[in-house]
């Protein structure tokens, strides 16, 4: 595949002397080597770091997918002593070259750059210095960096080309008859192994002079050049040097104005956290003030909530007594009820079967009435078969069929006929489908009545539902007022226990057992229930009131919310059906 190249500008130093270094990966070896122990063969791509930017390559898959060459061309505006120092630093001369993966490094090649600019005094000698080498890929699973298989190790091979673009300042003078130099930028992506190509010409400062000595070309403009060429270099080395001296002078200024700054941050934590507990301390004495006047209201309102509280239960004490009668009087109206609905569902059973054997009796007398006259009309058509003369009428008979059947055949051929034929069979099919609409409209308004007949039931029984759930509603409620009172004498039973005041509460417990066995048993006269009553409104009203604090607790739900379907006597009312309720009652009787 085609190469592709990218052309990149950056600066070092404050040379102004062009130079073009150029990085390309040819060519990727024994991929396989770092996907060995991989199920699936992973998309792999180069990556490196140069300049403070990354570079990447295309993405490739298995070793028999060709590899595409990645080639970066990179412009630099430098000088050769600013350039050498560079690359010459131990964190710019090595190139790091990492195979990746999605979310892995694979391998990481490392190319070492210091090659390009050649020892520390020929570095002016770059131009068109060029390298090829293969580099071999480390993995990153092996700890050591030792030889982990025997098989050869995955290797890049790479050409890195340092050239000087040629300027009108640097031309070299040459004679017309000698011939010119080998070009000075060299391809990188030449066949030849060699660490340094052969072909380019490097120019020696040296060399240069002493050539131009013996054959005597040209040697007053050289020295001329040669002396500017130093001038600039003393005057370039002066300027980095006053730069240098003024970077350190605005670097100490920037250490007296950080330690000034140091301190000024200091002073102000300290006053930063003066004043916050200043704040905190005031904010503390408001809470505490806001604390009190909370409290205060607290028990003015508990005080308050005190008196409701006894001004509640004396009206629950008088409501307990009017619900137990209420509900006695419930209880005794149901038994009647229910009594007088199995009397009735036994008569309706007794009656059923009346019914039933007399329709029975009459079946059968009927069916023996039906056998009797058969039999006498049959006697009746033999006996009149036999008065009849069996030798004229049968004369008779085959003179009329015969012409029956001379008319009928005259009367067929005619077309007349067989009109009157297909209109009477028009006729009779009109007559059927016309019976048979009348049909369907007739059901259809009968499925109409049994459907408002129905409609009308289920409202009786939606009010009859309603009826029942209010009273299971109304007996909750009761039931629940009856367990808060039965809660505050368990309150008030513990206060005096933990008074001292035992006699009061055995006082309190005889009445609670009265209550539970009028509530339980009932009383035989309507003139006892009165009295007891009374005595035990007078042993409430007599009762010392010694009600604790009301204490934050939960409130005990309503039985009425806590079963989703009320009960009535113990029968859940959501699809409840009264036993001596019948559907066909309701149905028949008027709303």
């Amino acid at each position: 595949m085609d190469s592709k190249t990218f052309e990149l500008t950056t600066s070092i130093g404050l040379g102004s002397d062009s130079f073009e270094l150029k990085v390309s990966v040819d060519n990727f070896h024994n991929q396989s080597q770092l996907t060995a122990n991989r199920e699936q063969q992973p998309h792999c791509w180069l990556s490196y770091r140069l300049f403070g930017q990354v570079y990447q390559s295309e993405t490739f898959g298995s070793p028999a997918q060709s590899f595409t060459p990645m080639v970066h061309s990179f412009r630099i505006r430098s000088s050769l002593l600013e350039l050498g120092d560079h690359f010459r630093d131990k964190k710019n001369s090595m190139l790091r070259v990492h195979v990746c993966t999605i979310g892995q490094v694979l391998g990481t090649a490392v190319v070492d750059l210091s090659p390009l600019f050649g020892t520390q005094g020929k570095s002016h000698c770059c131009e068109g210095r060029m390298t090829h080498g293969e580099y071999i890929v480390r993995p990153t699973s092996n700890e050591g960096g030792g030889n982990a298989s025997k098989a050869r190790p995955a290797t890049l091979l790479m050409t890195l080309c340092l050239d000087k673009e040629s300027s009108p300042n640097n031309k070299v003078y040459q004679s017309d008859n000698q011939q010119p130099s080998s070009s000075a930028k060299c391809s990188p992506f030449s066949s030849q192994t060699d660490m340094i190509d052969t072909n380019v010409n490097v120019v020696d400062p040296a060399s240069f002079c002493q050539r131009e000595l013996e054959n005597n070309h040209f040697l007053l403009p050289r020295q001329k050049l040669l002396q500017e060429r130093e001038q600039e270099l003393k005057a370039k080395e002066a300027q980095i040097y006053t730069r240098e001296r003024e970077v350190y002078v605005s670097i100490a200024d920037l250490e007296k104005k950080r330690y000034e700054w140091e301190q000024w941050r200091q002073q102000e934590e300290v006053k930063w956290h003066e004043k916050l507990r200043n704040k905190e301390a005031a904010t503390i004495r408001t809470i505490e003030e806001r604390l009190c006047t909370i409290e205060k209201d607290r028990l003015r309102s508990l005080e308050t909530s005190r008196s409701e509280y006894e001004k509640l239960e004396g009206k629950l004490r008088k409501a307990l007594a009017e619900v137990e009668a209420k509900e006695r009087q419930l209880k005794e109206v149901e038994i009647t009820q229910r009594n007088e609905q199995k009397r009735k569902m036994a008569e309706l059973d007794l009656r059923e079967k009346l019914m039933k054997e007399e329709l029975k009796h009459m079946i059968e007398i009927e069916a023996s009435s039906r056998v009797e006259v058969l039999m006498q009309l049959l006697w009746f058509s033999l006996t009149l078969q036999q008065c009849r003369s069996l030798e004229v009428s049968g004369k008779k008979i085959k003179l009329l069929e015969d012409e029956i059947d001379e008319i009928r055949e005259k009367h067929r051929k005619t077309p007349e006929v067989t009109l009157l034929q297909q209109l009477a069979q028009v006729k009779g099919q009109l007559a059927d489908t016309e019976r048979r609409i009348e049909m369907m409209k007739s059901e259809k308004v009968e499925i109409l009545l049994e459907k408002e007949q129905f409609r009308a039931s289920v409202n009786r029984l939606a009010k009859a539902l309603r009826r029942e759930k209010g009273k299971a509603c109304a007996k909750s409620e009761n039931a629940w007022h009856q367990q808060q009172i039965r809660l505050s004498y368990d309150a008030n039973d513990k206060s005096f226990v933990l008074g001292g005041r035992q006699d009061e509460v055995q006082r309190i417990l005889s009445d609670l057992s009265k209550i539970t066995q009028i509530q339980e048993h009932g009383l035989t006269s309507p003139s006892g229930k009165n009295d007891n009553q009374q005595q035990c409104s007078d042993d409430v009203r007599s009762m010392p009131i010694n009600v604790p604090p009301p204490k934050p607790s939960p409130q005990p739900s309503h039985p009425s919310c806590a079963s989703p379907t009320p009960s009535i006597n113990g029968n859940s009312v959501a699809g409840w059906v009264h036993p001596a309720l019948d559907f066909s009652q309701l149905m028949s009787t008027p709303s």
